[in-house]
């Protein structure tokens, strides 16, 4: 797990839905202080922007995250 600081949030998918605009980033596994693990991605609806809970469908505050292990932005020798 890394902080959730280092999570990219860099929107990848945008969803309308009865006028409604949500953009996403890719989802990740993610930890917040009790320990529960989970599957979030942050959103941004343009007024509002935080982390998404999509088993809870509700906004949370993870403080960790498990990227991809293949992910080269996150390899133990990269710069990022």
């Amino acid at each position: 797990m890394r902080p959730i600081s280092d999570a990219d949030k860099s929107i990848d998918r945008i969803i309308e839905t009865d006028g409604l605009k949500i953009g996403n980033s890719e989802e990740y596994w993610v930890r917040d202080e009790d320990g529960r693990v989970y599957r979030a991605a942050w959103t941004d609806n343009g007024k509002l922007a935080y982390w998404w809970d999509f088993e809870g469908e509700s906004p949370v505050d993870p403080v960790e995250f498990m990227p991809h292990p293949l992910d080269p932005r996150f390899a133990k020798d990269s710069p990022v």
